[in-house]
C-alpha cells in the first residue's frame, strides 16, 4: 500500500510538471496528453487515468481545461477497457489521444493564426507521446542496463528538456530546475561518467532558453558542471563549495548578472538532495548506466569455462576412483597360518620321509602322534624363523635317523614361507598404497571440482569504487576486476601501466576502500602493463629461526627441519629426527621431510600424507625410523596444528608463559599402521612455537630443567631464542654433545 501511495504520488508530480510544459506560448500546455496516452499504449491502467485527470486540471484550471478533461476521461476508459480484452494496433491510441484536444481548436476559431499555433502544438504533443512511448520501452525492456543507440538517446533527450520546461514554468521563490539540474550535476559527477553531467547542464539549460529566452543561464549550467567535475575528489562537498563561490562570484563581479540569495539556497538543495542518495541506488543506477554487456557476457563465459573444467575433472575423477577399487580387489592377503603349517608339514613329509624304510610305521602305526609333534616344531620354527635341536622332542630324536635332515629341511621350508609371505605381504602393500593415493587423487580432483563449480559472483559497484579511488591518486587503471569466491573471501585483479612501480600505493587504497587489509600477491607482465592480483592480507605473519649441532659438535647431523610456505595464510614447519647419527640418519629424516612437504604442497590431506610415507618407509626395508613433530598454521582461520609422531612434546611460549603440547606414538616406518599424536590451538598473538629434537630435551635430562631454562630466555627474536636454548643445552652437559640436538622456533605477530 505504502509503495503505491508513493507510486501515484511520484506519477502526479511528472504529469502536473509536463502538463506545465508549453511551446510557442505560455496557453499550449499540450505535452501531459503524450506522455498520459503513451503510458497506456504500455498497458497502464484505470490507475494511469486517474492520476492523470486531477493532474491535468490542477495544471489547466479553465472552462476549455475541464472540457479537455471530460474528453479525456470519456476516451481514455474505454480505450483502456477495450486494451484489457484484445491487443489493438499503435495508430489506434494516437488517433485516441487526438480526440479531446479539438475543444482546443475550437476555442481558438475566432483567430485562425491562433487555432494554427494550437493545431502545431498539438502534433507537437503527438510527437512527444512517440517520444515517451520510446522512453517508456527503455524502461520497461532495458532496466538493468541503459546502452543506448542513437533515436533512443534523442528521444530521451526531448523528454528531459520538455521535464525542464515543466520544471521552469513551476517557478515559485526558487527553480525547481535548477534544483534538480545542479542535483543531476553532482550525481553525474560522483557515480556515472562526466559526459553526462554536461549533458544534463546542457538540457536543463534548453529549458531555461525556451521559458525564460536567456542564453546565459545554459552557460551557467555549463561551468556549473565544469566545477563540479574539477574539484570532484573523496570529499564530494568541495564539489558544493566551488558551485556555490562561483554563484556568488557571478553575482558580484558580472554586470548583467545580480547576487540572489534564492540562488544560494536552490544550490544547498540540489546538494542536500544528493548526498540524501542511498548508497545502494547510487550503486544500482550507476550498474544501469556504466555495465556493459560485453562484460557479462565474458564473465559468463567464465563461469561456462569452469563448468566444463568441473565436469572433466569428475569424470577423472571417477577413474581414480575405479583404479582405486581394481587395486584393492587385487590385494591377495597372506593364507591363514593353520593353512600355512599343513602345506609346510605336508612338503616336509614328502621331502625326508619319502624314502625312509621307517615311513609306513611312522605315518601309518604312529600316523597322527607323527603330525602332532611335526606341529610342535612348527609352531617353534614359525615364531622364531628356523628350529634347533633343542626343539625336536626326545621321542622322535631316538626314533628318526634323519633328524639333522628333518631340522635342515624344515628351516629351509619355513625360510621359503617365510620370504613369500613377505613377498605377498609387500605387494599387497604396494597395491594398498596405489589404491590410498588413487583415492586421495579422487577425493583431491572432486573437491578441486567443488571449488571450481562455485560462481565466481563479480562485484561491479566495488570495481567503480575502487576505480574511482585510484583516479584520485592519479593512477591509471585499465581494467578492474572484483569477484568472491564466498562471501568473505575477495580477489581483486587490476591492470595497471607496466611502468607503475609503487604498489604500496595501490595496495593502501584498496584497502582503504574496501575496509580491510589486501596486499599485491601477483605480478604478471602484460608488456606495456601489468596485471596485479590483491588478495586480503592474513591476520597473522611468521618469522623462524633454527639452529642445530651434531653428535660430538660437527655440523651436519641426522636432524632435518623445514619452514615453507603452503598456500596463502598456510604455512608448515617441522622437525624430523632420523634414527641414529650421521649421514645415515640425516638421510633418513631428509627423506620424510621432503615427501611430508611435497605431499602438503600438493594439498593431500593429513591422513593420507603420514600413512603414505608410512607405507613407503616401512617397505623400504632397514631401519629407516624418523621422528615426526609438526605444525601446520592457517593465518586466516588463526588455528596451530600439531601432528607428532615419536617426536618429543613442544612448547608455545607467549612472554613468560608456556604452554606444553605432549608427543606420542612410535616414529614413522616403525610399523605399517600407525596413528599421530594431533593437537589443535587457537593462535594468540606473539604465540613463538618451540621444536627441538630428543637429543636437546636428554641435554637438559628432563622436561623440567628444559622448561625452567626458557623461562629465562627473554629474547623475541626466533633465531636468537633457538641459539640461545641450543647453547644452553650444550653447556648443560659441559659441552659433551653425544646426539644430534636441533632447535626450531616460529613467532607469529599480528597484521
Amino acid at each position: 500500500m505504502k509503495k503505491k501511495a508513493f507510486t501515484y504520488l511520484g506519477l502526479f508530480i511528472l504529469f502536473y510538471v509536463i502538463c506545465k510544459a508549453y511551446v510557442v506560448v505560455p496557453e499550449c500546455k499540450i505535452f501531459g496528453y503524450g506522455l498520459f496516452y503513451s503510458l497506456i499504449l504500455c498497458g497502464g491502467g484505470y490507475f494511469v487515468v486517474l492520476t492523470y485527470v486531477p493532474a491535468f486540471l490542477l495544471a489547466n484550471l479553465n472552462i476549455v481545461g475541464i472540457y479537455v478533461a471530460l474528453a479525456t476521461i470519456a476516451t481514455a476508459v474505454p480505450l483502456v477497457t477495450v486494451a484489457k480484452r484484445k491487443k489493438m494496433a499503435s495508430f489506434v491510441y494516437y488517433i485516441v489521444a487526438l480526440l479531446p484536444q479539438i475543444f482546443y481548436v475550437f476555442a481558438t476559431i475566432n483567430s485562425a493564426q491562433i487555432a494554427l499555433t494550437w493545431v502545431f502544438a498539438i502534433l507537437l504533443g503527438l510527437l512527444f507521446m512517440f517520444v515517451c512511448h520510446m522512453c517508456l520501452t527503455i524502461l520497461k525492456n532495458r532496466l538493468h542496463n541503459f546502452v543506448l543507440n542513437t533515436d533512443e538517446k534523442i528521444a530521451l533527450s526531448i523528454f528531459v528538456v520538455v521535464v525542464s520546461i515543466g520544471l521552469c514554468a513551476c517557478k515559485f521563490y526558487v527553480s525547481p530546475n535548477v534544483i534538480v539540474c545542479l542535483f543531476l550535476i553532482f550525481t553525474f559527477t560522483y557515480f556515472f561518467d562526466a559526459k553526462y553531467a554536461f549533458l544534463a547542464s546542457i538540457l536543463f539549460g534548453l529549458g531555461e532558453l525556451v521559458v525564460f529566452k536567456s542564453i546565459v543561464t545554459p552557460g551557467i549550467f555549463a561551468l556549473y558542471a565544469l566545477l563540479s567535475l574539477g574539484f570532484k575528489s573523496n570529499i564530494k562537498v568541495l564539489s558544493i563549495i566551488a558551485v556555490v563561490l562561483c554563484n556568488i562570484a557571478l553575482g558580484f563581479y558580472v554586470s548583467e548578472l545580480s547576487f540572489d540569495a534564492f540562488e544560494l539556497i536552490e544550490i544547498i538543495v540540489g546538494g542536500a538532495l544528493f548526498f540524501a542518495i542511498p548508497k545502494k541506488w547510487a550503486e544500482h543506477f550507476r550498474a544501469m548506466f556504466t555495465m556493459s554487456y560485453d562484460s557479462i557476457a565474458s564473465r559468463g563465459i567464465v563461469n561456462r569455462t569452469r563448468d566444463s573444467v568441473c565436469m572433466r575433472l569428475n569424470n577423472v575423477s571417477q577413474v581414480f576412483k575405479e583404479m582405486d577399487y581394481t587395486y584393492r580387489k587385487m590385494i591377495q592377503g597372506n593364507m591363514p597360518e593353520s593353512q600355512a603349517k599343513e602345506l609346510v608339514g605336508g612338503e616336509l613329509v614328502n621331502k625326508v620321509c619319502a624314502h625312509c624304510k621307517e615311513r609306513n610305521k611312522c605315518m601309518c602305526v604312529d600316523g597322527k602322534f607323527t603330525l602332532d609333534v611335526f606341529e610342535e616344531m612348527l609352531d617353534a620354527g614359525m615364531v622364531r624363523g628356523k628350529v634347533t635341536l633343542l626343539d625336536v622332542p626326545p621321542y622322535l630324536t631316538a626314533k628318526c635317523n634323519n633328524i639333522n635332515l628333518l631340522i635342515t629341511t624344515l628351516n629351509a621350508l619355513i625360510k621359503n614361507y617365510k620370504q613369500y609371505a613377505n613377498m605377498i605381504k609387500n605387494n599387497d602393500s604396494s597395491k594398498l598404497l596405489i589404491a590410498d593415493n588413487l583415492n586421495a587423487l579422487s577425493g583431491m580432483l572432486t573437491n578441486l571440482s567443488k571449488e571450481i563449480s562455485m560462481n565466481i559472483t563479480f562485484d561491479s559497484a566495488l570495481e567503480n569504487r575502487i576505480r574511482e579511488e585510484l583516479t584520485y591518486k592519479n593512477i591509471i587503471v585499465y581494467e578492474t576486476v572484483v569477484y568472491m569466491l564466498d562471501a568473505n573471501t575477495k580477489i581483486i585483479t587490476l591492470l595497471v601501466p607496466s611502468e607503475f612501480k609503487k604498489l604500496q600505493i595501490i595496495e593502501k587504497c584498496v584497502s582503504k576502500t574496501i575496509g580491510k587489509q589486501f596486499f599485491v600477491s601477483e605480478t604478471l607482465d602484460k608488456g606495456s602493463m601489468q596485471m596485479l592480483t590483491l588478495k586480503q592480507k592474513p591476520n597473522f605473519d611468521l618469522v623462524f629461526g633454527v639452529s642445530s649441532i651434531g653428535k660430538d659438535g660437527v655440523m651436519k647431523n641426522g636432524d632435518t627441519h623445514s619452514a615453507i610456505k603452503l598456500a596463502d595464510g598456510k604455512y608448515m614447519v617441522g622437525l624430523s629426527d632420523g634414527m641414529g647419527t650421521g649421514a645415515k640418519a640425516h638421510a633418513s629424516s631428509s627423506l620424510a621431510i621432503n615427501l611430508i612437504e611435497n605431499f602438503y604442497k600438493a594439498d593431500f590431506d593429513s591422513g593420507i600424507v603420514l600413512s603414505t610415507i608410512n607405507k613407503l618407509l616401512s617397505i623400504n626395508g632397514g631401519e629407516n625410523y624418523s621422528t615426526l613433530d609438526l605444525c601446520i598454521m592457517d593465518l586466516y582461520k588463526n588455528t596451530f596444528d600439531f601432528i607428532k609422531l615419536g617426536a618429543p612434546f613442544c612448547v608455545v611460549k607467549n612472554n613468560n608463559k608456556l604452554q606444553v603440547v605432549e608427543g606420542s606414538g612410535l616414529p614413522i616406518g616403525v610399523l605399517e599402521e600407525m596413528k599421530p599424536h594431533i593437537t589443535n590451538k587457537l593462535i594468540n598473538p606473539f604465540d613463538t612455537i618451540i621444536m627441538f629434537s630428543d637429543g636437546v630435551v636428554d641435554a637438559f635430562d628432563g622436561k623440567e630443567n628444559l622448561l625452567n631454562y626458557l623461562t629465562t630466555i627473554s629474547t623475541t627474536n626466533p633465531q636468537t631464542l633457538a641459539e640461545e636454548l641450543l647453547d644452553g643445552s650444550v653447556d648443560y652437559v659441559k659441552g659433551k654433545v653425544t646426539d644430534d640436538m636441533t632447535v626450531l622456533a616460529c613467532r607469529v605477530y599480528p597484521l
